[in-house]
Formats: C-alpha cells, structure tokens, sequence
C-alpha cells in the first residue's frame, strides 16, 4: 500500500505529474489569452491611426494594461511582466515584425508635446534648433520666376550689381545655402565641426502649433542703390508692401515692379504651408515674444543686444546670438525712410539701415499645424558665434 501511495503521490505532484502538467497547461493558456488581448489592442491602434506601424509611447500605454513594461538601457521596450508571471518577450507578443515605430523614442510627437519657450528644459525643441527641411535646388524657371519682379537676377555667385537685382546664388545650387556674403569679413555663423558657415533651416517661432522656420544664413542677395523713393520700391519688391508714404503709381508699384513669390521655397513634401521675408515688424514681434521685451524696437540698440552673451541684459544665456546675429548682413526688408532700408549690422551689432549695398535676406517658412516632430533630436549641431560656442538639438520633420 506504501509503495502504491507513493507512486499515485509521485505520478500527481512531481515535475511531470498531473497537478504540475495541469498548472502548466493553465499557465500556456492564460499566457496566450494575455498575448492574444495585447496583439488586439495593438491592431485597434493601428487601425484607428491608420498605421502600419505603432509608436512606442502608445505600445507602453498597452503594455502597461497588463504588466509592467521592461525596457533595456537605451530605453527600447522589451517585453511586459504581468505580476507573478514570467516576462513575455515584446518579439512574442509582435512577431518577427519590427511594428514598433521609434522603439528608442516616439517618433511622432507634436510641436505642443515637447517645444520649451523657456530653453531650459533638455531634450526638448527650443528656438534655434536645427530642422531637417529642405526647400530644394535653384531651377531656370525660378530665375524666371524672379525676373517678374522687374530685374532679372544674376544667375552667380557674383554679388548683384544692378538695382533692385537678387543675385549671389546660381541654377543648380541649393536653395538651403548661403549667398555670397556682401561683405566677406561677416561670412555667417560656423559649424565647429565643419569650419565652414552654417546653413540649412532652424526653427524661428511657434504659435498655435504652427512651426516658422528661418535661413540659417542667407539664400539670396538683393541690391539696393542710395537715391529718392528707392527704399520704397525695395520695401515693395521684397514684400509686396505698399509703404505708407510711397506713391504706388508714380513709383510703378504693380507695373513696373511687381512683389516678389517666395513659394519656391515652399516644399510641401515636408508640410510648408507658406514663405515670407524677415522684417523689422516680425524682428520686433520675435523679440516681444521671447526675450519679455514688450513693445519691442530692435532699432533701440539696447533691445536688439539682449541676444548677446557679452550683454549684461542678455537672455536665454545667448542661445539666441547666432540665430539672430548669423555673422553676415542682411536686410528687415522693410524702408526707413525714402533713401534707406532696416538692416542688421553684425560689426556694430545693430539695427540700422542701408543702402549701395547687396545684403543678404533671411527667408521665413510656415509649416503646417498637422506636421509632427520626431520624438527625440536625431542629432546635435554646435555653433560658434563670436567666439562663444553653442549646442543646438537637430530634428527629423514627421509629415503624412
């Protein structure tokens, strides 16, 4: 009797007996039913996204459902341990697969998740970072393009020399580079790593989750002579902007001269929505805006200073210094008077004005409010600007 107590005892509770044969079975069972629900909110995921892909921020959010999700050192998921189980796997739970869109990050983040107006915050998008956007070559049809303005442009890298000509770029270069500087001593902001001026496009505001981006340096040249009303007709050109004291028909305001179309920098594979110029006005709404200067006027040369590290006032630990002083001399785009232009002045560090010169202009683009950013900087980029040097993050543009 012992010995057959001890055989149905064994054939019960040992590793290959019933009750552990049971309990095994039960385990696989309630493991798969668990997948099974994981893998059904995922594809619900998928579908109300209309994705083929889910972010990982979103596959946290479900794992986290049913266990806590595990994650290895450069924080990509790796599995769920529901509590008193065993970790499943994130490749059991999703295949063979790669479904996780930006394991090491979400990849599609809005600009109202993670912009910081403060610049404080790290990891976060900040004024002067770096945007991966590009808005393509120079085409003949462009110089064509720009030829309605009145003047056709040089088509060279040779400063324009007539009034009211664009000129300082040529067919075939890119519309995300610099010009040839006006003045050669003032050659743009550097990138350390490179030695050579920045270029490219970084990012200039957000309102209501509308991203404008700028030049890093300057794309395009334009020349303006010393004479009577001849600020007017610039001001026009630039901005199709009628001033206040110009006569519009005298002058050939829309005849003679017609407003410049920026939209060829317009790429709407990466959701631009619209181009425009810097001016003094958007000068002096950017510095209201976020160096808490109300009312600014950056022809005050005390405002216009506060984006300097060497400024007693300066804001932001001048971050801002080579986003706004990018080294090189460009038009506001906007007349002072009849004979003069608003203009930066990078040797004097300063507002003022212009004329008998070719300067750059800082071109703006809007992006639209649908455009996402990816949810971690796929890079850093460092800047030296008068002798200061600065880290900006780069970003990858996320569009549908």
């Amino acid at each position: 009797m012992l010995i057959l107590a001890s055989v149905a005892i064994n054939l019960t509770l040992s590793d290959n007996g019933i009750f552990t044969k049971a309990k095994d079975a039960r385990d696989k069972m309630e493991r798969a039913t668990l997948i099974e629900k994981i893998q059904t909110e995922i594809l619900e995921k998928q579908l109300a996204n209309i994705e083929t892909n889910i972010n990982k921020d979103d596959l946290e959010t479900i794992l986290s459902k049913y266990g806590e999700p595990q994650k290895d050192e450069e924080g990509n998921i790796t599995g769920v341990k529901p509590e008193g189980k065993e970790i499943i796997p994130i490749e059991e739970i999703i295949g063979k697969n790669k479904i996780i869109e930006g394991n090491k990050g979400n990849t599609e983040v809005t600009v109202e998740d993670i912009f910081d107006e403060t610049g404080t915050e790290e990891g976060k998008l900040h004024i002067g970072d770096f945007i991966n956007y590009s808005a393509g070559t120079w085409e003949d049809t462009d110089m064509k393009a720009i030829a309605e303005t009145g003047i056709a442009p040089n088509n060279s890298t040779e400063l324009p020399s007539k009034n009211y000509q664009f000129g300082g770029f040529a067919t075939g270069g890119s519309r995300d580079g610099n010009a040839t500087p006006d003045d050669t001593s003032y050659a743009y902001v550097q990138d350390k790593e490179t030695g050579s001026a920045v270029t490219g496009w970084r990012l200039f505001d957000v309102s209501d989750g509308v991203m404008t981006l700028i030049s890093a340096g300057c794309p395009e040249d334009f020349y303006q002579l010393h004479g009577k009303s001849y600020a007017y007709i610039s001001e026009y050109i630039l901005t199709g902007n009628v001033n206040s004291n110009a006569n519009a028909s005298d002058l050939g305001l829309g005849t003679t001269y017609k407003a410049r179309n920026w939209n060829m920098y317009v790429n709407r594979n990466y959701g631009a929505t619209s181009a425009s110029l810097l001016t003094k006005a958007k000068l002096d709404a950017w510095y209201t805006k976020y160096t808490n200067k109300a009312n600014a006027n950056t022809y005050t040369r005390a405002t216009f200073e506060k984006i300097y590290k060497t400024s007693s006032d300066c804001v932001n630990n001048g971050m801002y210094e080579s986003l706004i002083d990018n080294y090189s001399f460009y038009w506001l785009s906007s007349a002072r008077s009849d004979y003069y232009m608003n203009s930066v002045n990078p040797s004097s560090k300063c507002v003022g004005d212009n004329s008998d010169h070719a300067p750059g202009v800082r071109v703006l683009v809007s992006l639209s409010s649908e455009v996402k950013l990816s949810g971690e900087a796929v890079g850093t980029k460092n800047v030296e600007s008068r002798s200061n040097e600065y880290t900006y993050n780069v970003w990858n543009l996320v569009t549908k």
